[in-house]
């Protein structure tokens, strides 16, 4: 009888140490060696601004794990397959159109920054240079080819219809004055289609990654714009997480002052904070 007690008393203990270790299993991401590691989605490039959120989150025992993604498709996707914990790669309108379009349940976490868009050449030095039928790269996508064609015609070269909204088509265009050759390419493609094109439309992170120097742009998008929010870029989590504590001290970690001080020592003006500073 005491063998029987004793067995089940260990048996007990067994799994009260169990029925702790699952209490101990945090809300989101991993437990590793007392940290809460989650894992965020990324495009290739300079990724400083996560370093220094690693080290305001060290008092919280809570660590990010960057995960880096080769196009702008597979972030959001990995995001709903939970294969990821959040991502941080694109900005509102691209978000927006792509969880539409593939019916995904994300939100944005907070925004972090906007990259205006640029124009870049190897061949010409400023928009003035120009010839009349020139060939020019945008990107393929329907909110950053629009985009692009919209800061063309900021900058006088073209006119597309106003009832296009943000996301202006080839077949939206009204007047194209210089008969400009618009060709239309993979973002990611863009940089190379700078051997065959006069000028071509880069996204700030793609022509980083190519060795572009940004402030060599002909010209670039007027972040202070009216529109410009739409281009503000953010951290996306699942709609399920919302209000999850651990995401909340990721974002609060983030908008602190000394995330702004490396993003701005690494990038000036080419890069530029959205968010309201916390203490």
């Amino acid at each position: 009888m005491k063998k029987l007690l004793t067995i089940l008393a260990l048996g007990a203990l067994t799994i009260a140490g169990c029925a702790t270790k699952t209490e101990q299993k945090p809300s989101l991401g991993k437990l590793v060696d007392g940290y809460t590691v989650v894992k965020v989605g990324v495009t290739a490039g300079d990724h400083e601004n996560w370093e220094v959120v690693n080290k305001n989150l060290e008092k919280d025992k809570i660590k990010v794990e960057l995960v880096t993604f080769d196009d702008y498709v597979q972030p959001n996707l990995a995001l709903a397959d939970k294969s990821i914990d959040l991502n941080a790669f694109q900005h509102v309108i691209y978000f927006e159109d792509f969880k539409a379009k593939h019916n995904l349940k994300l939100d944005i976490l907070n925004y972090t920054y906007i990259a205006p868009m640029g124009f870049y050449s190897k061949k010409i030095n400023s928009i003035n240079e120009i010839s009349e039928g020139a060939k020019v790269a945008i990107p393929n996508d329907a909110t950053n080819g629009g985009r692009a064609l919209l800061i063309l015609q900021a900058n006088g070269l073209l006119k597309v219809k106003e009832s296009a909204g943000l996301k202006p088509t080839l077949a939206d265009i009204t007047e194209n004055p210089k008969k400009l050759e618009i060709i239309q390419v993979q973002a990611q493609q863009t940089p190379r289609a700078l051997d065959e094109v006069e000028f071509a439309a880069i996204n700030d992170g793609i022509a980083k990654r190519a060795g572009i120097d940004l402030t060599k742009a002909l010209f670039r998008e007027d972040p202070n714009h009216k529109d410009a929010k739409n281009y503000w870029n953010l951290v996306a989590i699942r709609t399920e997480d919302k209000g999850n504590p651990i995401l909340e001290k990721i974002k609060n970690a983030y908008q602190k002052q000394n995330v702004i001080d490396i993003v701005k020592a690494k990038n000036g003006d080419t890069l530029i904070p959205v968010f309201e500073v916390l203490p």
